[in-house]
């Protein structure tokens, strides 16, 4: 899947596995919390803490998506890039938020509607 992401003033393009890889789930050699994350890529304007939010939750979102609007990979690839694109925007006001896993979840499910 390739999601085209707006982050700052530049887009960015990645090609991101579905499965990510046991090692994604480690920035830099660590496991930060998603707050932590958030708050790097905030303060620090790090695209690879914000990726490896993607990489922990690209399955989450597309799964989601895809289970509302149905046999559509278009689509929910899509739904999934727009997600990940209000979160590049709000990231700001969500690093202080209690689950942001809910807050993806939820976000995945307007943007289907």
């Amino acid at each position: 899947m390739e999601l085209r992401i707006r982050h700052r003033s530049k887009t960015l393009d990645r090609k991101f596995q579905l499965t990510p890889s046991v090692d994604s789930f480690l920035y830099c050699g660590f496991h930060y919390s998603d707050a932590e994350l958030l708050r790097r890529y905030i303060r620090e304007n790090s695209e690879k803490a914000f990726e490896e939010l993607v990489l922990r939750y690209v399955d989450l979102i597309y799964s989601a998506a895809s289970r509302q609007i149905g046999d559509s990979p278009n689509a929910a690839e899509d739904i999934t890039q727009d997600v990940f694109s209000v979160l590049a925007r709000k990231a700001a006001s969500l690093q202080t938020h209690p689950n942001l896993v809910g807050w993806l979840y939820a976000s995945t499910r307007l943007a289907a509607a």
